[in-house]
């Protein structure tokens, strides 16, 4: 069994879309994200699980990502 599944728990997310546009001549979403259950490293998970991952998210996005100088969760 892997060792991290040992530990895993449920963990719900809330996500809002609240609009539509582009960064860098690429689309992207702004969201509003709301972890009601577990920690914030779970919205990072849960957006790449979506095939969503946040802009600059060196760990769980694209390695082509946006060129951009840190990761976009603010």
């Amino acid at each position: 069994m892997n060792r991290n599944c040992m530990y895993a728990q449920k963990s719900i997310t809330r996500i809002k879309i609240l609009e539509y546009g582009k960064y860098k001549n690429k689309n992207c979403t702004k969201l509003l994200i709301e972890p009601i259950t577990g920690r914030r490293h779970q919205i990072r998970v849960h957006l790449a699980y979506l095939n969503h991952p946040i802009i600059g998210d060196m760990c769980y996005g694209p390695s082509e990502d946006f060129n951009v100088y840190r990761t976009m969760l603010h």
